[in-house]
C-alpha cells in the first residue's frame, strides 16, 4: 500500500493508544493532513500524546494514585483531554486511598477537568476552615469529596472552639475532615477547660496529630489543673496532658489556699485568678514564714487575673521588717523586703513573738494601724514596755472587742504595759491631779488593769503640781507597784507644802513614801503659810535630823507663802531645828521666838 486518501479528512479517526503506537507507519501514508482521537490512554502517556499535532483529543485512564501526581499534567493538556476514568475502586472504609488526592489549589483551579472524570471521588489536601466550608457547603463538590485535610493556622483552629464560631466548629467536626494540620505548631491553642473537656468538641482534637500541636488552657480549676500535668495530685491525667504548655486557674480564693504548697509543684501553671463573687472574699491567709518563701512568691506573682487580698499570720516582728517596711524602705534590715509585685496585697497581720521582741519594734506594729487584727506571744513573759506616746497609738486597736491571737481563730493574748515617758498630769488624770494645759478630763492611768506600771517623766514643777495625786495612786492597796519611779527632765526643785512633806499618821512621823522616788539631783523646796510651816515644824526638823530615808538629803530650802512669822521656842531652834530655821527664807525677819 502505497498511500491512503481520506474522504472525510476534517473528521478525527478514533483509534486506541495501541493502536496508535503500532500503526504509525500506516498514519504516515496518509496524503490529506488528518485529526486522531486517542482512547485508552494511560495517565503516564497522555502528555506524550498530547503533544502530537495530529492528535485532538484524549481518552484517559489510571488508578486514583497515578491520576493524582499527573493531575497538573492532565490540567496543561486542556481542551484535547477528552475524559479521565478512574479505574480505582471507591470503597467508603478505604476513602483516601481510593480517591483523586488534589491539593486544594488544584481543586479550586480545576473546574474544566473535573467534568472530565467518571468515577470521581476526590480527597482534598492543605485546605483552610474557609476552604473546607466552602466545598462542604457546596452540594455539587460535597458530592465528590470524600476526604479533606485541613491545614491553617493555631488561632483560626481555637476560634472555632468559641460559641460564636460554631459554624467553624461543625466543619471540623464533619466526617469528611479526617485530619487537621496547623502551619504554626509552635503556638498553642489557647482553649478553656471547659471547651477541651467539651465531649461535643474534643474530638476535634484528635485529629490532629499529637506531636504538633500545643495548648495552653485556661480557667481550668485547681483539681483540673492538676490532671493537666500531675497523675498524682489529681487523679488520672487529661489525655492530651502532654501536649498543654501552659495552665490558668480560676477558682476559689479556699481552694487555691487550701492547695497553695502544692500548687508551687505545677511548672506549667502561668496565672491564677479568684472567682469569688467580691473582691473582698478574694482573700488567702497564709502564714509570714510561707509567704516570704522564694517559691510562695513566686506563685503570689502569678496571681494576676484577679485582685486579691492576703492577710499574714504568725508574724515575727523581724519577718514583719519585711513585709511592712517602715516608710516604705527596710531600716538596717538582714532580708530584703518582700516581692514589690506582692507587697500590694498584703492587708491584714497578726503577730506571734516575744514580748521584748514586740516591744522593741513597737513602731512597726503601730505603723499597721487598723491592719493589726491579732497578737500572741512566744515566752512566758507577756509584759510590753513601752512609752506613753506608743500606748495611746495602739491601745484602741489592741483593745478592740474583735481582736485575736496569732491568726482568726485564736484569741487575743492577755499582756500587760509597761509604761514609760509618762507625763505626771497624764499619770493621775485631770481628775485627779492639778489641770495643766488640759482642756479633756482624762482618768487616772493607775485604774487601767492593763497598765502594770509606769514611770512618770516630767519637769519638777509639773510633778510638784500633781504631787498630791500621784501620793494618793502610790498609796492605793493594789497601785503601790504601779509607779515605778519619777524621771524628772531638769534639775530644779521640787516645790511642796509642808503636809506634803510630813505624814502625821502613826506613832511618830516618818516620811512620805513617793519621796523615794527623789533623788538628790533634784532637791524639795518646802513651801507654805507660816503656820503651816509651824506645825509641822519639829516634824520637819525631825525627818531632817534623822534622814528617815532620803528626806534629810532633799530639803534644800524652806519659802513662806505669806507675810506671817513662824512661832518657835527656843528649843525648836536648836539641833536640827536650828538647820531648818537656816534654810528658811528671810530668816533674819521670819521667826518670832516664843516661850
Amino acid at each position: 500500500m502505497g498511500s491512503i486518501t481520506l474522504n472525510n479528512p476534517t473528521d478525527n479517526i478514533s483509534i486506541t493508544h495501541d493502536q496508535y503506537l503500532k500503526g504509525k507507519s500506516v498514519l504516515d501514508k496518509i496524503n490529506d493532513n488528518y485529526f486522531l482521537e486517542v482512547k485508552e490512554t494511560a495517565v503516564y502517556n497522555a502528555s506524550a500524546v498530547a503533544s502530537n499535532s495530529h492528535v485532538k483529543a484524549v481518552e484517559v485512564y489510571g488508578s486514583a494514585s497515578y491520576i493524582s501526581k499527573a493531575w497538573d499534567t492532565l490540567v496543561g493538556i486542556g481542551s484535547k483531554l477528552k475524559s479521565v476514568l478512574n479505574t480505582t475502586s471507591f470503597l467508603d472504609t478505604s476513602k483516601v486511598a481510593t480517591s483523586i488526592g488534589l491539593s486544594i489549589s488544584q481543586w479550586l483551579n480545576s473546574s474544566s477537568l473535573l467534568s472530565k472524570i467518571t468515577g470521581q471521588k476526590f480527597a482534598i489536601t492543605n485546605a483552610s476552615v474557609a476552604d473546607a466550608s466552602g466545598i462542604i457547603g457546596d452540594n455539587t463538590q460535597d458530592d465528590v469529596v470524600s476526604d479533606i485535610k485541613i491545614q491553617d493556622t493555631s488561632a483560626v483552629i481555637d476560634a472555632a472552639f468559641d460559641t460564636a464560631n460554631a459554624s467553624s466548629m461543625t466543619i471540623l467536626k464533619n466526617a469528611r475532615v479526617s485530619e487537621i494540620a496547623l502551619v504554626d505548631p509552635r503556638i498553642p491553642l489557647d482553649l478553656t477547660f471547659a471547651q477541651i473537656d467539651d465531649a461535643t468538641k474534643n474530638p476535634v482534637l484528635a485529629k490532629i496529630p499529637s506531636a504538633n500541636f500545643l495548648l495552653n488552657v485556661d480557667e481550668a480549676t485547681v483539681s483540673q489543673a492538676f490532671t493537666l500535668q500531675s497523675e498524682t495530685a489529681g487523679g488520672s491525667l487529661y489525655t492530651y496532658s502532654s501536649n498543654v504548655k501552659t495552665v490558668s486557674i480560676n477558682d476559689s480564693a479556699s481552694n487555691v489556699q487550701t492547695n497553695f504548697d502544692t500548687l508551687k509543684d505545677l511548672t506549667k501553671l502561668q496565672a491564677i485568678g479568684l472567682n469569688n463573687a467580691s473582691d473582698a472574699d478574694k482573700l488567702l491567709t497564709l502564714s509570714a514564714t510561707n509567704i516570704l518563701q522564694n517559691d510562695s512568691v513566686d506563685l503570689l506573682k502569678k496571681i494576676t487575673l484577679s485582685p486579691y487580698a492576703l492577710d499574714v499570720t504568725s508574724t515575727s516582728m523581724s519577718q514583719l521588717e519585711q513585709l511592712h517596711p517602715l516608710n516604705n524602705s527596710v531600716i538596717q534590715s538582714v532580708e530584703p523586703p518582700i516581692d514589690a509585685a506582692v507587697m500590694p496585697n498584703l492587708r491584714n497581720y497578726y503577730l506571734n513573738d516575744s514580748a521584748e521582741s514586740i516591744s522593741e519594734n513597737y513602731d512597726r506594729l503601730i505603723a499597721l494601724g487598723p491592719n493589726l487584727k491579732g497578737m500572741s506571744f512566744t515566752t512566758d513573759t507577756t509584759d510590753l514596755s513601752i512609752n506613753y506616746s506608743q500606748w495611746q497609738a495602739s491601745k484602741a486597736i489592741l483593745g478592740d472587742a474583735g481582736f485575736k491571737g496569732k491568726d482568726a481563730s485564736t484569741s487575743a493574748a492577755s499582756y500587760l504595759f509597761n509604761l514609760s515617758d509618762v507625763s505626771a498630769q497624764d499619770a493621775v488624770g485631770s481628775v485627779g491631779g492639778a489641770t495643766v494645759n488640759s482642756n479633756n478630763t482624762t482618768a487616772s492611768m493607775f485604774a487601767d488593769s492593763l497598765i502594770k506600771s509606769i514611770v512618770v517623766k516630767d519637769t519638777a514643777s509639773e510633778i510638784s503640781a500633781n504631787w498630791n495625786a500621784l501620793q494618793t495612786e502610790y498609796t492605793i492597796s493594789g497601785r503601790t507597784t504601779k509607779l515605778q519611779d519619777l524621771d524628772f527632765t531638769d534639775a530644779n526643785d521640787l516645790t511642796l507644802s509642808a503636809a506634803q512633806v510630813v505624814k502625821t499618821s502613826g506613832a511618830s512621823p516618818v516620811y512620805a513614801d513617793l519621796l523615794d522616788k527623789v533623788t538628790p539631783t533634784n532637791k524639795v523646796t518646802v513651801k507654805d503659810t507660816a503656820a503651816n510651816i509651824e506645825s509641822k515644824w519639829n516634824d520637819l526638823a525631825t525627818l531632817y535630823g534623822s534622814g528617815s530615808g532620803v528626806l534629810g538629803n532633799l530639803i534644800s530650802g524652806i519659802e513662806l507663802t505669806d507675810t506671817n512669822l513662824v512661832n518657835l521656842t527656843a528649843a525648836q531652834q536648836t539641833d536640827d531645828g536650828g538647820a531648818l530655821v537656816q534654810m528658811l527664807q528671810f530668816k533674819g525677819y521670819s521667826v518670832q521666838t516664843i516661850s
